[in-house]
């Protein structure tokens, strides 16, 4: 049997080989830099667009917002499509120059018309939010978002959606909503999986499939969605859709309540005192009531901080 080596020591010898590392990855990072700049300097706008933003992050260089500006600046006014979009951005938010969000809008507004999704998504949230001098355009809005979505972008999926499920400056539309939240949710999108699983539940913008719901309120659930996992432990304990599973729903409650949920620290408190879905235990059925008390405690001082802003 060969003897393996001590952990200290392993670590020791990984840390002598990134040591010796260091200078080659530093030499490659400065020969990166030095090829930007003389093609920066020719006037190549991919170049420009780099190492601006480069210095706008201040990983490889030392961080240079004014110059980084100037950079993506230059690469935008020749056409640079994530060029554009970037200066839109950092001209409406004063990085590296004054505030104009008349000329950043301005910016976004080609990158998106150039078929940017981000800039698409990004020329939605403007139109709601009344940013620039054009003000608030719903209608506008759902435009950009529509165009974004159209390119698989997630969060303009979802907003779409929720426009449309809202009725939110456009007509209602519960079956288009669903459709788009559902190519958000294929795509990951917790928030998405979350509303889908609870359409299907109501049978809103779908026919009514309990076993549908359950599935993405379970991928919801897994990914922290704290009112998806307290949809599906009130699913389990009232058996709806499936066979009622009570130790399932002491589950998916106590998952809701380290998520912060107060209410499911409450429930796990009725349920350990009752014995439901387990053997009653009153210390664990004190310990979550104390927990959905100071839960609830940490809601109401966060409403307060923010009504306070």
């Amino acid at each position: 049997m060969i003897a393996t080596p001590p952990t200290n020591i392993i670590i020791l010898l990984l840390a002598m080989i990134v040591i010796m590392l260091l200078p080659t990855l530093t030499h490659a990072d400065n020969t990166e830099v030095a090829e930007l700049e003389e093609r920066a300097d020719e006037g190549d706008p991919d170049a420009q667009f780099r190492l601006g933003q480069l210095f706008r992050k201040g990983d490889v260089v030392e961080k240079d917002i004014v110059r980084a500006f100037s950079l993506v600046l230059e690469a935008a006014e020749k056409e640079h499509v994530r060029a554009q979009y970037l200066i839109g951005l950092m001209l409406i938010r004063g990085e590296g120059c004054e505030v104009d969000e008349e000329v950043g809008v301005n910016f976004i507004l080609m990158a998106a018309e150039d078929g940017l999704p981000a800039a698409q998504h990004a020329m939605g949230k403007i139109y709601m939010q009344s940013v620039g001098p054009q003000g608030k355009d719903m209608l506008s809005a759902a435009y950009w978002l529509k165009q974004a979505a159209g390119n698989r972008h997630v969060q303009a999926q979802v907003m779409l959606g929720n426009m449309l499920l809202n009725g939110e400056g456009i007509r209602r539309n519960a079956t288009l909503a669903g459709a788009y939240f559902l190519a958000a949710a294929k795509q990951g999108s917790s928030e998405a999986q979350e509303v889908v699983g609870q359409m299907f539940r109501t049978g809103t913008g779908f026919p009514p499939d309990k076993a549908s719901a359950v599935t993405w309120l379970v991928e919801a659930c897994e990914q922290g969605r704290t009112e998806a996992c307290l949809a599906l432990a009130s699913m389990y304990r009232g058996g709806e859709g499936t066979r009622g599973d009570p130790a399932a729903a002491l589950y998916y409650f106590k998952k809701a309540a380290e998520g912060g949920s107060a209410e499911g620290a409450n429930e796990l408190g009725v349920m350990y005192l009752t014995g439901e879905g387990t053997l009653a235990n009153e210390e664990a059925s004190a310990y979550w009531f104390q927990r959905g008390t100071e839960l609830e405690e940490e809601r109401r001082a966060a409403e307060e901080y923010n009504d306070a802003r």
